[in-house]
């Protein structure tokens, strides 16, 4: 492992990234990120893509900033000083790439960008996400794909895809289901729908949190996970987290086995979003997409009760994704959004 300094500090823990390119440079320079030197054994990935989109060479810088900690530093912290951490997909690409009706694509990109997402929740280092500003769609994935977070406290997150028509596709809606059923009781022949039913109208609504605190509340923070009132510390202060979970003996977390409740659980969740349509709470294709939304949560057409695991739900993700992005309607709202900066309700 490498004994390095300690980084480039603008007073007590305030980590400034420019000057640590100045004066070291970086270990790896992508198109729209790159792998710095934070000092005490500890990388950070650097996103730096215009507008704060997620950037094409995403897939491929988190792999790379994989295999290089894992071999040769402590950790990880994934972060940046733009002003926001990451608001998505970067949709003028995207809809350049369905007028080229380039769908085997589109399907490629968002596989690799699942399989970038899985290797990085399974790393053998700490991880340590830093948050800040906006972290929406493909930016909140990141997040929950991220072992540990390190949150501003202003940060808005959320899944916020189906304002542009489209699921969360790189392991968002897995993730969350995940984290719904955690609470069920094993020892007990629960019915694992009323503990997915709050999370399926979260995202229905494409709900995302005003601040870090209610982001905890909302399940896109964990009770292990750290918030910062101070911005200009947040890097230090995921460094030093990262540093703390390498001297504890950090192991990665376990792949574990999901019981889905199946095709009757998906009717029973179709409900949510029948209420939410006929309350007015959301528009005849929000509800199209809130049905996509139950199928991949309760696992699809399968038997109440059964066990699948978590690149099963990556495959429904998948799916269901690759479906509305061909939806005539879906392609509207994508359109709109980039016209109108603002959700078209059709």
């Amino acid at each position: 492992m490498k004994s390095i300094s300690q980084a480039t500090v603008m007073g007590a823990g305030v980590i400034d990234l420019k000057e640590i390119k100045r004066q070291k440079g970086t270990i790896k320079s992508g198109k729209d990120s790159s792998l710095l030197d934070l000092g005490d054994g500890v990388a950070c990935l650097e996103f730096h893509s215009r507008n704060d989109v997620a950037g094409e060479d995403l897939a491929e810088m988190i792999r790379f900033s994989l295999a290089e900690v894992e071999k040769n530093w402590a950790g990880r912290v994934i972060g940046h000083q733009g002003r926001n951490f990451c608001v998505g997909a970067d949709l003028k690409r995207f809809v350049s790439r369905i007028e080229s009706q380039d769908w085997s694509g589109i399907e490629n990109e968002v596989k690799d960008i699942q399989d970038a997402f899985l290797k990085l929740k399974y790393c053998t280092r700490p991880v340590v996400a830093a948050p800040h500003g906006l972290a929406y769609g493909g930016g909140a994935e990141i997040l929950l794909s991220s072992p540990r977070i390190r949150a501003a406290a202003g940060l808005s997150m959320g899944l916020v895809e189906p304002r542009v028509g489209l699921v969360p596709a790189a392991g968002g809606v897995k993730e969350l289901t995940l984290r719904s059923l955690e609470n069920l009781p094993e020892a007990v022949n629960a019915d694992p729908v009323p503990f997915l039913k709050k999370t399926h109208e979260r995202l229905c609504l494409a709900a995302a949190s005003r601040n870090a605190h209610e982001a905890g509340e909302m399940g896109y923070l964990r009770n292990t996970d750290g918030i910062s009132m101070n911005r200009d510390g947040l890097l230090g202060e995921a460094k030093e987290t990262v540093l703390h979970l390498s001297k504890l003996g950090y192991v990665p977390p376990v792949p574990k086995k999901i019981m889905v409740p199946g095709r009757n659980g998906c009717a029973t969740l179709k409900m949510t979003t029948y209420f939410l349509r006929h309350g007015g709470f959301i528009t005849d294709y929000s509800a199209f997409i809130g049905d996509k939304l139950a199928y991949i949560m309760t696992g699809g057409d399968l038997p109440g009760k059964s066990l699948v695991d978590e690149q099963y739900l990556l495959d429904l993700e998948l799916e269901v994704f690759m479906e509305l992005v061909k939806e005539p309607q879906t392609q509207d709202r994508i359109r709109y959004m980039l016209e109108k900066g603002k959700p078209l309700l059709n």
